[in-house]
């Protein structure tokens, strides 16, 4: 879409209609908010480890399931407010303002869907969490690594 309209504008001196509100309500939002949880999933969200790695391991699995529960909360806030603001532009047949009048709902869409997955890879996180937890103990490993690294051999 944009090498489209870009090559439109300079070629042809005709833009695109439309590209910059596809790209930025739509594409971005479509391409963002889904992989949250597979992105926390492979570790890929930034981190500040400085002072965590220095902690017991009791206190760095407790801050991690605090992370966790915070994030689950936080998640399921914004999951519950953008079904909100997708419903009601459902309802209300919304389209958004500018040269192409794109349905509003699509891009609030992509809200709720990447939040309610994330929610449950939250979910899921806090299982296997605590299943850690119970089977190698509290003070005897770091939850958030993969089981193999603490314990010397594979589950």
């Amino acid at each position: 879409v944009i090498a489209v309209d870009g090559l439109g504008r300079q070629l042809f001196h005709v833009p695109l209609a439309g590209a910059y509100e596809l790209i930025e309500k739509y594409l971005m939002v479509a391409m963002i908010f889904p992989v949250i949880g597979y992105t926390w999933s492979v570790k890929g969200h930034i981190s500040m480890t400085l002072f965590l790695t220095k902690m017991p391991k009791a206190v760095q699995n407790i801050l991690y399931i605090c992370s966790v529960v915070c994030a689950f909360i936080l998640f399921a806030i914004i999951t519950y407010m953008g079904w909100k603001t997708t419903y009601s532009a459902i309802v209300s047949n919304k389209l958004t303002s500018g040269l192409v009048r794109w349905p509003q709902w699509l891009s609030n869409v992509w809200m709720p869907l990447g939040g309610f997955a994330f929610c449950l890879r939250m979910i899921a996180e806090l299982v296997v969490s605590i299943q850690k937890i119970v089977k190698y103990g509290i003070n005897h490993v770091i939850i958030n690594e993969p089981s193999s690294e603490h314990d010397g051999n594979s589950d």
